[in-house]
C-alpha cells in the first residue's frame, strides 16, 4: 500500500528534486566534461 503521509512526503520530495535540483546538474556536468583544471591548479600554500 503506497498511501499515507510517509509516501506523500516521498512524492513531494521527489517533485522538489526534479523541479529545483535536477535542472542545475546540466551546467555542472558540462563544466566537468570540459576538462577544466582550474581547481586542480590551486596550491596548498595559497590558503
Amino acid at each position: 500500500d503506497r498511501t499515507g503521509d510517509f509516501y506523500d512526503g516521498k512524492r513531494q520530495a521527489a517533485a522538489y528534486f526534479f523541479r529545483w535540483e535536477l535542472p542545475r546538474t546540466g551546467p555542472q556536468l558540462d563544466l566537468v566534461a570540459s576538462g577544466d583544471d582550474t581547481t586542480l591548479e590551486m596550491r596548498d600554500a595559497w590558503f
